[in-house]
């Protein structure tokens, strides 16, 4: 398994890519890292920014995606998945494995029944939006002066870091992010930037590679509480029954 490249500060990241296809759920998980309870909505990934996706996978000879892995939202809600997943199938032929990863809540599995042996479906097997591998990620460090570093830990850079040590996480482990808006560090990072239409997705992922996040990093890291800095404040100040600040409480409001 290749690495993409060395983000520096113990960051390292694989040669995998989350392609957000839908922000359209049927279930809506609480405290979803994309947003799709939060700021619901039925956005798909545009015909545009796939050719554009598909033609930078074609055309680059030298590099071969190792794993693509199809998500949301819910992919299976995807209006096009046949036909990406079809137009993935020569390029599964040079090696990449190709994923959906649905939560197989009530008629997910189902909506999947036409997809081919060549690509692996991993379910949820969820019955009901509650989840605990997600932390609340909508108190805004910016709304409490705190400013957060490419430094400090988050859940995805941990989980980047495991890249390096731990080999039997490979399959589960996270990968940069794709989407309309472009290439992103991580999903949660893709959500912010479409929600506030902050425009800060890489065009292309020679550009990612060379900036290494950085602008992401210290833009979009401001709004998310992921990061362990945010959390030991969200504990030490009492905030834990708050699940949006300001900053998000104004926004999601915009969408009701």
């Amino acid at each position: 398994m290749r690495v993409v490249v060395d983000f520096g500060h113990g960051i390292l990241m694989p040669n995998i890519v989350e392609i957000d296809l839908t922000r359209d759920c049927n279930l809506k998980c609480y405290n979803c890292n994309r947003r799709c309870r939060q700021y619901p909505g039925k956005e798909e990934i545009t015909t545009e920014a796939v050719n554009k996706f598909l033609a930078e996978c074609y055309n680059d000879n030298e590099f071969t995606w190792d794993k693509i892995r199809l998500m949301g939202g819910e992919p299976s809600l995807f209006s096009h998945l046949e036909e990406f997943i079809n137009v993935l199938e020569e390029y599964h032929k040079r090696g990449c494995e190709v994923e959906i990863w649905t939560n197989g809540f009530k008629d997910s599995l189902k909506l999947l029944k036409f997809v081919p042996s060549w690509v692996k479906i991993f379910s949820g097997k969820k019955l009901s939006p509650a989840i605990y591998y997600h932390l609340k990620c909508d108190i805004a460090p910016l709304d409490y002066g705190i400013k957060i570093g490419i430094d400090d830990e988050c859940n995805s850079k941990k989980s980047f870091s495991k890249f390096a040590k731990i080999d039997k996480n490979m399959d589960i482990i996270c990968g940069f992010v794709y989407t309309s808006g472009g290439y992103y560090v991580c999903g949660g990072a893709s959500a912010i930037d479409f929600i506030f239409n902050l425009g800060l997705g890489y065009s292309s992922l020679k550009e990612i590679m060379e900036d290494k996040g950085k602008k992401q990093y210290e833009t979009l890291c401001q709004y998310c509480s992921e990061s362990d800095k945010m959390q030991r404040y969200i504990l030490d100040n009492g905030l834990q029954d708050i699940q949006a600040s300001k900053t998000w409480e104004d926004k999601f409001k915009e969408r009701k």
